[in-house]
C-alpha cells in the first residue's frame, strides 16, 4: 500500500479481521463527524461494539457505550484497563446485549 502512495493504517482484531483505513480515520472520528454534521450531542449518542476495531468508538469518552456479551478478548482487556461509568458490559450477546444495555441506561422500558 505504501508503494502505491496509500496512507493507511491497519487494525487487526479477533485474530481474523483486518480493517484497512485512511491513516487519520477510524470509527470514533467518523462518529464525531456525523454528530457534528447533524448537531447531535455526545450524551445523546450510544455506541455499541464487540471487537478491537470498536475501541475507537469507546475511546471518545463522552458517549454511552455498550459492549456486548460476546465481545472479543482485546476489547474486554481494553475495557478493564479504561473503566468509565457510562460504559456497560452486557451479559447477552449481539443484539440482545445492545437491548440489555439500552434498558440499563434507561433508553428502553
Amino acid at each position: 500500500m505504501q508503494k502505491h502512495g496509500l496512507d493507511t493504517k491497519l487494525i487487526y482484531s479477533t485474530g481474523q479481521d483486518l480493517d484497512i483505513l485512511p491513516r487519520h480515520s477510524d470509527k470514533g472520528l467518523a462518529m464525531q463527524f456525523l454528530r457534528s454534521l447533524w448537531k447531535i450531542e455526545a450524551t445523546q449518542t450510544v455506541v455499541c461494539g464487540d471487537s478491537g476495531n470498536d475501541i475507537a468508538l469507546f475511546a471518545m469518552k463522552e458517549e454511552w457505550g455498550i459492549i456486548v456479551g460476546n465481545a472479543s478478548s482485546e476489547l474486554l482487556e481494553w475495557h478493564r484497563s479504561n473503566p468509565v461509568d457510562h460504559r456497560y458490559l452486557a451479559k447477552a450477546a449481539c443484539a440482545g446485549g445492545i437491548l440489555e444495555g439500552l434498558k440499563y441506561f434507561g433508553f428502553l422500558g
